[in-house]
């Protein structure tokens, strides 16, 4: 990894941390609109999207953060995954960005499919889900020292 992506992937965090921690609540408010509304709430489609967007950029930022090199072992070239994989195992990182490419596919869907409030709703609790798994990842990705 080049040393421009390895210092975006680990200063980063302070922007996306909080993006997945506040999509994870849009995710909620957006799957009580779903429900309370399952109609073809203009609202919940237009949030979907930009719910998938914020998925994306996290999947995308944590897959960069584990191929990172991790600081503790100061200039070796061991990466926050190697890492993960010698204490915890990397098995909440793998299901974590399978979940949330499986949800971005399904936001995506639930939001160009007209009439589909269950798929609207059940998409946006695997948004939240998603991004709980998200933060888990990262917590297992940079715990352990």
């Amino acid at each position: 990894m080049t040393p421009v992506l390895a210092d975006f992937a680990e200063y980063a965090g302070f922007v996306f941390l909080p993006l997945v921690f506040i999509g994870g609540l849009a995710a909620l408010l957006l799957s009580s609109t779903a429900r309370l509304a399952p109609s073809d709430n203009q609202s919940t489609r237009l949030g979907l999207p930009g719910l998938a967007v914020v998925l994306g950029l996290a999947t995308a930022w944590l897959v960069l953060y584990a191929l990172s090199a991790d600081g503790y072992y100061g200039s070796s070239d061991v990466s926050h995954w190697e890492h993960a994989g010698r204490s915890v195992g990397t098995f909440p990182v793998v299901l974590a960005v399978a979940a949330a490419s499986a949800t971005i596919i399904g936001l995506v869907a639930s939001a160009v499919l007209p009439g589909r409030g269950r798929l609207r709703f059940m998409s946006a609790l695997a948004a939240a889900l998603s991004c709980l798994l998200l933060l888990f990842g990262w917590f297992v990705l940079a715990g352990g020292h």
